[in-house]
């Protein structure tokens, strides 16, 4: 899994802006933010993330402190705390937030003949389905399916566009979205955090947002009787 984080977001080569050590995902390609390892600007869509049922999200094996999936049946987002899953009120969080990528690179030169001149750079390999997002295993560039970039979205775990409210989505029925977990001290050190900048806290256990002025807890439970999905966005009010 952490293999195929790095190498997904560092191949969003269309609608990605690099610095260096963190990536914006946004349609104009505008710089990140130097408090976030992962930035993600839209005035049109919001962050999908997996989406299962309670049975499915109870039997990720082991989950990492500070999980984070969308409960089908409870209608709500729920982490773990590293001992059990709480369920998020409020308007729920933003997405996760990953390493910086390597920019893409070009195909391998051709191998010069006996008397005849170097041949041609390479290009990448074609790729059967649109929208595939290849990646360099350390010799070859392979096309992964499980990556999809048409230029204005990216999706990871299908080969489908996604979600048309959605500037990232990520599909899993067996895994969640792990963002950055930092403790209190190292939270409240982070220089001029973003508006909208979430972390999970170890020492409280929770998930917490800068509101521009203050780190503000999310806490709480939610959720509602409709079978709906929904995006996560940030607005100026918060989440």
């Amino acid at each position: 899994m952490k293999k195929l984080i790095s190498v997904i977001l560092g191949l969003f080569l269309a609608t990605t802006a690099l610095a260096q050590d963190n990536v914006a995902i946004n349609p104009n390609g505008t710089a990140p933010d130097n408090s976030a390892m992962l930035d993600i600007s839209s005035t049109d869509k919001g962050l999908l993330i997996p989406r299962m049922t309670t049975g499915q999200r109870t039997s990720i094996s082991s989950p990492a402190i500070g999980l984070m999936v969308y409960d089908t049946n409870t209608d709500g987002f729920w982490y773990y705390d590293g001992s059990s899953w709480s369920e998020i009120g409020g308007a729920g969080s933003v997405g996760p937030t990953g390493p910086t990528g390597a920019d893409g690179a070009t195909g391998p030169s051709g191998v010069a003949g006996a008397t005849g001149p170097t041949g041609a750079t390479g290009l990448l390999e074609a790729g059967t389905v649109a929208g595939q997002t290849p990646y360099w295993d350390g010799s070859d560039w392979v096309i992964d399916e499980s990556v999809y970039n048409n230029g204005s979205g990216v999706s990871i775990g299908t080969n489908a566009a996604p979600d048309a409210s959605a500037q990232l989505e990520v599909s899993s029925t067996t895994k969640g979205v792990l963002m950055p977990r930092l403790t209190t001290v190292q939270r409240t050190s982070i220089v001029a955090p973003a508006n909208g900048l979430l972390v999970y806290d170890l020492d409280e256990a929770t998930f917490y947002y800068y509101d521009g002025a203050s780190w503000m807890p999310m806490t709480g439970s939610g959720g509602s009787s409709s079978s709906q999905d929904y995006t996560l966005i940030y607005t100026t009010k918060g989440f």
